[in-house]
């Protein structure tokens, strides 16, 4: 009976996230990420032009070619809500990567935790390649660790690199540590996968690289290094906070505590097959340290959490609690946000680049995600004379009002 009721719960809150995350994909711009509109740039320039010119380093070509085609096919309403079904359909699929099956509570209480989270939910209903990257190496994931067809994975992993180029450290650990059901069970023959689908990636980067002079700087990105130490790991430490919720950060951590002080941690990980996620998890966390920016860059580490929290201990007692607390937190993230820092920027002009002068401790309470995201939706205009002459097409208005490019 009880069992019923939580079930039902979640699927109730599951459902109504759904609901607000399609009302928001549908009524978003085209975001407010310049990345966004030079993917967008990119998929026009080689319409127009006849040449492919990658939108940032290492390139995402990919997602570029997708994002692009479906802002030329139906504007930001079909780009935003594709972008929205590759999220949901990842963290759906996610546990399978680790088990083959998973009670129903567990499974809904996961899904739970992702789909209000103020982060996961509102974050993908705009277009960008995370999401992208994250379907495409779920999908590759569960076809290699459940079935033969292995071959069917690699091309699946290269899509997911050439969609985001950091997953080509997240596949290392599926090949080598995660337990596979079929076949390719020895050493040998998962590095050779691994070298395999690292080698048709490296193909796709091929024309990036060429044009760059087959420099290898291509594999640079802006990072911390002339800060201080103890700023970055302040800034890394900060903005893990803010991403997973300050209270949903100390329920997390309380949560593992307990649990793991009455188990044998070894055994666990190897009973729930964790090895895999572990690792992946940590690897995000070392990009995060050395490129703290985007938050989207830890949503691989959110959702491994979030699976953990849900299914890598008994669903019973203060856990459940414990869980309605993370979730109740969550929502409370859409309406408002504990912050616990003051900082001031060097400009207040939304077009500026973001530029912090000074932060201090401030426990205040600030709007939430949904309030955020709704007046973030207004930067596409530092972004849409951009594209007043493509090859001498205008798509200012277009990119201006969200509509198709077609």
């Amino acid at each position: 009976m009880i069992k019923s009721i939580s079930n039902k719960f979640f699927l109730v809150l599951i459902l109504l996230s759904v609901f607000l995350g399609f009302c928001l994909a549908i009524t978003n711009s085209y975001g407010y990420d310049i990345d966004t509109y030079s993917m967008i740039y990119t998929f026009l320039n080689l319409i127009h032009n006849g040449t492919y010119i990658h939108s940032r380093l290492p390139g995402s070509p990919v997602a570029e070619l997708g994002i692009g085609a479906l802002a030329w096919l139906g504007g930001s309403k079909l780009t935003n809500s594709f972008n929205l079904i590759l999220f949901l359909s990842s963290v759906t699929l996610f546990p399978y990567i680790f088990k083959k099956n998973i009670k129903l509570t567990n499974y809904l209480a996961f899904l739970a935790l992702c789909i209000t989270s103020p982060l996961l939910l509102f974050e993908n209903t705009h277009a960008m390649d995370y999401s992208w990257g994250l379907f495409f190496f779920i999908l590759g994931s569960i076809i290699y660790s459940r079935t033969k067809y292995n071959f069917v994975s690699v091309f699946l992993f290269v899509l997911s690199i050439g969609s985001r180029f950091i997953y080509s450290l997240y596949i290392i650990p599926i090949f080598l540590f995660n337990v596979k059901e079929k076949s390719i069970n020895t050493l040998s023959k998962r590095i050779i996968f691994t070298i395999l689908t690292l080698f048709f990636s490296v193909l796709i980067f091929t024309p990036i690289w060429y044009f760059n002079n087959l420099s290898l700087d291509l594999l640079k990105t802006v990072s911390g290094d002339e800060r201080a130490f103890m700023q970055m790991f302040g800034r890394f430490i900060y903005k893990n906070i803010m991403n997973f919720g300050l209270i949903q950060t100390l329920i997390i951590s309380l949560l593992i505590t307990k649990n793991l002080a009455i188990k044998n941690k070894i055994l666990w990980i190897k009973e729930n097959n964790l090895f895999s996620i572990l690792i992946i998890i940590f690897l995000n966390m070392i990009v995060f340290f050395k490129l703290p920016y985007e938050p989207m860059y830890l949503q691989i580490s959110l959702i491994s959490i979030y699976y953990i929290i849900s299914t890598g201990f008994e669903f019973k007692n203060i856990n459940k609690i414990f869980i309605a607390g993370i979730i109740s937190m969550n929502i409370f993230g859409w309406f408002k946000t504990i912050d616990i820092i003051q900082i001031t920027y060097e400009s207040n002009n939304k077009c500026s680049s973001v530029n912090a002068i000074q932060a201090e401790p401030n426990l205040s309470l600030k709007k939430g995600k949904l309030d955020w995201l709704m007046d973030k939706n207004d930067d596409v205009i530092c972004f849409n004379k951009l594209f007043e002459d493509i090859n001498g097409f205008n798509y200012s208005s277009e990119i201006l009002n969200g509509e198709s490019l077609r």
